[in-house]
């Protein structure tokens, strides 16, 4: 009787399109298929229609797949923390139990046990407390977990709290991105062995050299659908004019659909205002997006993985966002005062980062090379970790 095949299940944020967790689960799949060739990967809660899956990933199956795993691992995407408040919607959107069993969303007048920072109960507490009960099973079903590559914090409400601390004391490995991640753990979990990684995606970093920029004069303008809640769309095109006025091209790189309700993303809107001025420049999936930014040696961006990655590929990374996880990976590069707050404030101080970097190429590339031995080597601890979990859990 021929032997059957193992199967390694994957918990993650995959129930929507998400760059980051897209990137994030290519690469843990292929670390995963370079120490176990022949092991089946399955994502019982992800999105089969508009997330682009290599083609040997099963998605689907819910709690039967889960239940009928050899061993799993949370990681990828799967972020155990709140989003910050350019992710939150008014309470009556809030409404609603997706069809995924992932997110509930319940609004002040329907109970109030523990509220967001606008009165309801968001999206992540009913995430980290499905976390916890997944735990739960597992570990009475005797199936192996670990935790690879992950941020964690803040978790604000007592039920949240619980899910993430019951997650991570079964888990039988943990790599976490940062060392405030670590120190959260340690905090919520008190005696945890967790090994202080980074971002699985800085294991695969460009080296920097003297012809690698040359005067850092093409500027990649890479923004999240929600970057009008905080910075008004006349503020955005004469900024963005501040930059072209210092000789900089400028790309509009998005893969923006329009808002509920809206006919028009912001950057539809920016290329109709700009013109030739900038260059608007689609994109459908990871591999369009890096293959873009290919041509270009800045990046300004609100999004986490738009900076990492461009940073990994050798472009100098200017962020305006507002969640710590964005703050934690600019302090672990070395480059924090690259980081500027998603304000009307924050993004004239990005702009004007620009011009320096301009007037003092060499001082740039000096930033860009600084620490960066260092994390590639903790973002290949992920791999480490995984294979330990592998090898003493799985095989």
């Amino acid at each position: 009787m021929p032997k059957k095949q193992k199967t390694l299940v994957v918990i993650g944020a995959y129930n929507h399109p998400n760059f980051g967790d897209q990137l994030l689960f290519n690469i843990l799949y292929q670390w995963i298929k370079d120490l176990v060739p022949g092991v089946s990967v399955q994502v019982p809660w992800g999105d089969a229609q508009n997330i682009q899956w290599p083609s040997d990933v099963i998605v689907g199956g819910g709690l039967r797949a889960l239940l009928g795993c050899d061993a799993v691992i949370f990681g990828g995407g799967g972020y155990f923390g709140e989003p910050g408040s350019d992710a939150i919607r008014e309470p009556e959107q809030y409404t609603k139990l997706d069809k995924m069993g992932m997110a509930l969303h319940l609004p002040k007048k329907f109970g109030g046990i523990y509220f967001g920072s606008k009165g309801y109960l968001r999206a992540e507490t009913f995430r980290f407390i499905k976390y916890g009960i997944i735990s739960k099973i597992l570990l009475f079903k005797k199936i192996p977990y670990c935790i690879i590559g992950t941020g964690l914090g803040p978790v604000t409400t007592p039920f949240g709290r619980w899910g993430v601390s019951s997650t991570l004391k079964s888990a039988k490995c943990i790599s976490l991105r940062d060392p405030e991640s670590v120190e959260y753990a340690k905090e919520i979990s008190a005696g945890l062995n967790i090994k202080t990684c980074a971002d699985m995606v800085l294991s695969d970093l460009v080296s920097i050299n003297e012809d690698h920029c040359e005067g850092f004069g093409k500027a990649a303008v890479h923004f999240g659908p929600r970057i009008e809640r905080h910075i008004n769309i006349g503020t955005l095109i004469k900024l963005i004019k501040k930059i072209r006025s210092m000789n900089i091209y400028v790309g509009l790189v998005s893969d923006c659909k329009p808002p509920e309700g809206d006919g028009i993303s912001v950057f539809d809107k920016l290329a109709q205002a700009l013109g030739e001025e900038v260059e608007y420049i689609p994109y459908k999936g990871v591999d369009d997006f890096s293959k873009t930014l290919d041509r270009f040696d800045i990046i300004l961006t609100s999004k986490l993985h738009g900076g990492i990655l461009g940073y990994s590929k050798g472009l100098f990374p200017i962020s305006i966002a507002e969640h710590v996880k964005t703050k934690r990976f600019y302090k672990q590069i070395e480059l924090e005062k690259y980081y500027f707050e998603l304000s009307e404030e924050g993004f004239e101080k990005a702009i004007n980062s620009f011009d320096e970097i301009r007037k003092n190429p060499k001082l740039a590339m000096e930033f860009l090379s600084t620490n960066r031995d260092t994390v590639r080597s903790l973002a290949y601890k992920n791999k480490e970790v995984l294979s330990k979990f592998l090898t003493s859990h799985f095989l």
